[in-house]
């Protein structure tokens, strides 16, 4: 052999010796390539803000409707409802790679499929946001009166409701990534934690002392409490406020895709974050049940009927007591806190809509988010009742976000007979449920 040179047979060798070796290091991306892995803690946080939010201030007066049994089983029943519906579209995901909601359905379902759910979400997000606004109105008005002495009339509510928006939302709508949002979402829970913790120790007072409503100081409360429902319509307005307060299909794809693109990039499977998603639904779904049953029954049991009386249940407390001002403080900025993780994910389908699949220049990312809020606090200055809000946007689209695409979506892709029946167990529930609620609703 030529001094210098290799010959055909080493060269195969080594040829070898570098395939074994490569089989050896798994695939990275390169360093500075790397995403950030979003944590099962800060999924946590997104998700539980996403769900555990203004349908609490709704849960006494759903119990004052519904009855304490009909109520607390509604809870129960979407918390699992929450959990299969979820892990369906996150497998719906994986199978057929979709980064979006309305991605899966036109995958699964076609074009028909798609527009349903972006219909769908739109007017779920519209909702909740619109709630969101209404109960920061309510919440900042009738504290100020109590406080300052300034009138409690919609002007001037209105007024403290765009100062707000102004000072918080709209700096909080510049940010393009869900992750960001962490921390405000981590205080907005302690905020919704701290509303529980009040109205839990304050109801044995309020019942032992015979309490009168701040809102309504002269009316007597009788705390005689309603086991069971008395009306279909108040059963079924019960059972579209609680779906709407487990509802979090909205931002389940974009936390997922964050979720999987961060683990993704280190080389993670998808077996993987699967299991840390799954672990994040379950670890929210508990908590918001806890703290669901904890805020409605303690609310109810403390005001009665009372409640139905008032636009939010903790109008009912006396807002010169400094712990009931920390907990108005708080569901204020828990509302303005989780505004934007709704509007990120309405932002991201019109942008979506209008044809944008990766991301959009900033002007356009900013001025979309602008126009949603202008669009959401224009109704939230002409309403005042959140439970209003809450019943009529669960009834018309809480059932496909939570029930029917969920199933359609699955079916296509289950192997097994019994999975096939289960889908359509799920779907004709959550038609009969679509139908009642429209027709039963109060409008």
């Amino acid at each position: 052999m030529v001094p210098g040179k290799m010959d055909i047979k080493t060269l195969i060798h080594a040829a070898e010796i570098s395939g074994k070796l490569g089989q050896l290091v798994p695939e990275q991306v390169p360093l500075q390539r790397r995403r950030p892995r979003v944590s099962v803690l800060s999924a946590v946080w997104n998700l539980t803000n996403t769900v555990m939010g203004i349908g609490m201030l709704s849960l006494a007066g759903t119990m004052a409707q519904a009855g304490v049994v009909a109520s607390t089983s509604f809870i129960f029943v979407f918390a699992a409802i929450t959990i299969v519906s979820v892990m369906l579209l996150v497998d719906g995901a994986i199978d057929t790679q979709a980064k979006s909601y309305e991605e899966l359905a036109r995958i699964t379902a076609g074009a028909a499929g798609e527009r349903y759910v972006q219909v769908a979400l739109l007017g779920s997000i519209a909702s909740a946001c619109v709630g969101f606004l209404v109960s920061v109105k309510d919440l900042a008005g009738f504290a100020a009166s109590a406080l300052s002495g300034m009138a409690d009339d919609s002007k001037h509510s209105d007024e403290l409701l765009l100062m707000l928006v102004a000072a918080v939302v709209v700096p909080m709508s510049l940010l393009r990534s869900l992750d960001a949002m962490q921390v405000t979402s981590f205080l907005s829970v302690l905020c919704l934690v701290w509303f529980v913790g009040v109205s839990s120790l304050a109801a044995p007072f309020a019942i032992g002392n015979e309490w009168a409503c701040a809102k309504l100081p002269e009316q007597i409360i009788d705390r005689s409490p309603m086991i069971m429902p008395q009306t279909l319509n108040g059963l079924l307005t019960a059972l579209s406020i609680i779906m709407s307060s487990f509802v979090c299909q909205t931002s389940v794809f974009p936390i997922w895709t964050e979720m999987r693109e961060g683990d993704a990039s280190h080389g993670l499977p998808v077996h993987s974050t699967r299991r840390r998603f799954k672990t994040a639904v379950l670890v929210t779904v508990g908590l918001c049940t806890a703290f669901y049953l904890a805020a409605g029954l303690s609310g109810y049991l403390s005001w009665a009927s009372a409640v139905l009386s008032v636009d939010l249940v903790v109008q009912c407390y006396d807002p010169q007591s400094w712990y009931v001002l920390f907990t108005y403080v708080g569901l204020i900025m828990m509302c303005l806190f989780t505004f934007p993780l709704f509007l990120f994910v309405a932002r991201s389908m019109v942008l979506r809509m209008a044809g944008y699949d990766e991301r959009a220049p900033y002007h356009i990312f900013v001025g979309v988010g602008l126009a949603l809020i202008v669009a959401s606090v224009i109704p939230a200055m002409l309403v005042s009742d959140l439970g209003y809000v809450l019943a009529i946007g669960a009834a018309w689209v809480g059932p496909a976000l939570t029930l029917e695409m969920p199933a359609i979506c699955s079916m296509r892709n289950a192997e097994t007979l019994p999975q096939k029946l289960r889908c359509g167990a799920l779907l004709v529930v959550g038609v009969v449920v679509h139908v009642l609620a429209v027709l039963e609703c109060n409008y």
